[in-house]
């Protein structure tokens, strides 16, 4: 994935993000959360999609609180289910760093389609399995590219995340790990993720 930040954070806020981007290195990524520090990192247009996604802050806490009654309503009957399409955000430190839309499949597959460009490759899969009653993991794998194009490894994406009681929203954690083209470690970084689930209304 290869969308970027909210907002810019603070020079001191990102000198340890300059030094993990000297050590590995920026590339551009097929479906990958974009390293800290990276060129492509601020991208001004995600402010636009995440302020045209996002209600008034009035209507916005009435519909949480009527979600909240339902969700506590279901959650006495059934789990939730994480089936389904979801309107998801990552962030790192606090900042949104992409935002897509996310299928968990029954058969324990996902294909998620974020907002890098189509030709770097903005759809990739991955694979989930539930951890508990309302918790779930995900690994999900893409490959990693250089500024000309060239293949220069893979990128994983890990993600532990619990379901809200009535199972329409999810939060949680991410890691993404970066391999070479022979398997070697190439660096990590984490973030969070929050997930509303898109319906038919």
């Amino acid at each position: 994935m290869q969308g970027t930040i909210i907002k810019k954070i603070s020079s001191l806020a990102w000198m340890p993000v300059a030094a993990f981007c000297l050590t590995f290195g920026t590339s551009a990524k097929a479906c990958d959360v974009p390293r800290p520090g990276s060129g492509s990192f601020f991208v001004p247009e995600l402010a636009s999609i995440a302020a045209a996604q996002a209600a008034s802050p009035q209507t916005r806490d009435a519909e949480d609180a009527v979600a909240s009654n339902r969700e506590a309503m279901l959650s006495e009957q059934t789990p939730g289910s994480i089936v389904g399409l979801w309107q998801i955000t990552f962030f790192y430190e606090s900042a949104v760093v992409d935002v897509g839309f996310d299928v968990w499949h029954n058969d324990g597959t996902e294909l998620l389609n974020d907002t890098p460009p189509p030709a770097t490759g903005n759809v990739c899969v991955g694979v989930w399995a539930q951890t508990g009653r309302n918790t779930y993991k995900l690994k999900h794998p893409s490959w990693t590219f250089d500024n000309n194009g060239n293949l220069t490894g893979t990128a994983v994406i890990r993600e532990n995340i619990t379901l809200s009681p009535g199972g329409n929203k999810f939060t949680g954690t991410y890691t993404i790990s970066y391999y070479d083209t022979s398997g070697n470690p190439a660096g990590s970084f984490d973030g969070q993720v929050q997930a509303t689930r898109v319906t038919p209304d």
